[in-house]
Formats: C-alpha cells, sequence, structure tokens
C-alpha cells in the first residue's frame, strides 16, 4: 500500500511538473517580451514627467525631465533641471540626436552614451526590448519566467539583456545588461509599480552600476497621460527651433 501511495505521488508531482514546462512552451519567448514592453510602457502618443536622482556615495544630483514618446520608435527627452544640464534628445529608432543651447544644429551621438550617473540616453528613450532583441526563454517556474535578450542587428545600446519578468502580469522584475564583451555593465530594479496611463507601470527604476555599489541612479516617474503630439517634435530639423529655458515643451501644470 505505501510503495503504490509513493508511486502515485511521483506520478503527481511529475505531471505537474510537466504540466508547468508545457504551458510555458505554449507561451513563446516573444509573446512574453512583447506583454513586458506593453507594461514597461503605454502604446500611442504620451508624456512622461521623471525625476532622475544620481547617487554616488554619499552626493546626491538630480534631474528633471518630459519625456515625448511616439510609439515605440520615437522618443523627444527634455531635460529641464539643472540649468547647466539643460537639453533636448531625439530618438529615431536607434538614431540618437541632441540639441543644447551651446551648438547650432543637433549632432547624432550613440544610444549608450551617459546622460546621468549610471543611466544611459538608451535607458531614458525607452530601449524597445521586443524590436530590437531576439528573446530565449532560459527558465521558468510558478512565480517567473528569466528571458535572455540578444541584439538583432548589432547596433543596440546593450548587446545581452538578462530579463526577469513576474509571471501572470507580465511585470518586468531585474535587468542586467552587458556588452559585447560579455561584461556586465549595470543592473536595473523595476520597483514601485503605480497606475500610469491606464495599468499598472513601474513608477521607479534603479540603475547600479556593477563595478561600483554606491554608485546608482534612480528614475522616478511622477506622471504619465497620454497627448495628441505634434509630428514637429519628432523631426530633429526641428531641435533647433525648440526652447531650452527651462519650461517644459508642453505644460501639463492645468490638467
Amino acid at each position: 500500500m505505501q510503495l503504490l501511495t509513493a508511486a502515485c505521488f511521483i506520478f503527481c508531482s511529475c505531471t505537474l511538473i510537466a504540466a508547468e514546462t508545457h504551458g510555458a512552451q505554449h507561451e513563446s519567448a516573444e509573446d512574453i517580451l512583447q506583454k513586458v514592453d506593453e507594461v514597461r510602457a503605454p502604446t500611442g502618443n504620451y508624456i512622461l514627467e521623471s525625476l532622475l536622482t544620481s547617487v554616488k556615495n554619499t552626493e546626491k544630483s538630480y534631474f528633471k525631465a518630459q519625456v515625448l514618446i511616439s510609439g515605440p520608435t520615437k522618443t523627444l527627452t527634455q531635460i529641464l533641471e539643472p540649468a547647466i544640464e539643460r537639453k533636448v534628445t531625439l530618438r529615431v529608432e536607434k538614431a540618437l540626436w541632441i540639441m543644447t543651447p551651446h551648438i547650432s544644429r543637433p549632432i547624432r551621438i550613440a544610444l549608450g552614451q551617459r546622460l546621468a550617473g549610471v543611466v544611459s540616453y538608451a535607458d531614458m528613450a525607452r530601449t524597445h526590448f521586443s524590436g530590437w532583441y531576439l528573446p530565449k526563454l532560459v527558465q521558468a517556474n510558478n512565480a517567473q519566467y528569466l528571458l535572455e535578450l540578444t541584439g538583432k542587428d548589432g547596433d543596440e545600446p546593450y548587446s545581452k539583456i538578462m530579463l526577469w519578468v513576474q509571471r501572470g502580469n507580465y511585470h518586468p522584475i531585474k535587468a542586467e545588461f552587458y556588452a559585447a564583451s560579455g561584461r556586465h555593465l549595470k543592473t536595473c530594479l523595476y520597483e514601485d509599480y503605480k497606475m500610469l496611463a491606464g495599468r499598472l507601470r513601474p513608477a521607479k527604476m534603479i540603475y547600479t552600476e556593477t563595478t561600483d555599489r554606491n554608485r546608482l541612479t534612480v528614475i522616478e516617474l511622477h506622471r504619465a497621460e497620454p497627448h495628441d503630439l505634434q509630428k514637429k517634435f519628432f523631426n530633429k530639423d526641428n531641435l533647433k527651433t525648440l526652447r531650452l529655458n527651462g519650461q517644459p515643451l508642453i505644460d501639463l501644470s492645468g490638467r
């Protein structure tokens, strides 16, 4: 009788494990990653208001930004404060241009270039995970998925990303970013989920440098709203006409 009970237990356990694996196999890595991107950023046109806090040991610096986003391919980021850092950057697909008060025309720069502390321009302009990377499902359990993302074309800001995703709601938990050499550059924790633009999204992203744990940068999203955005904002030839006086391009204070 005991032998029969043990055999039944082993059979049921194997069945449950097989069912879990079978379920994970039915949900492709591409589907999971697409749903993660839908959590990370709303579709369509919208505006983000954010605060960056860069920490190195005991020193802190703050950056106030407004971000205009048109789908997954276009992002205009305006650094409002501090005054010495005022600028706008425009991302169209993987091309990025910058305009500051000290230059007469926009200059193209690399997406991986640092913006503030540990955060790159790609991080602020919303790296397009599902558009730029090929996902592979490395691990799946009852609680989460682990995806390995590999750059499709070789010109992505990061060569590889390891992404942990909460199962069921597809909330990103953690991401590790790697260079082409295989070096682990930094880690991002996705925290403080709040209702933003109609659904729960991470309102706080904490980026930590791998080689210096005392150096980190926090991006906090204070506002995310759908908005009709004029096409002129996403044309690099119009960057030099935008005001860089510390006032947001679109005033949401009365909304």
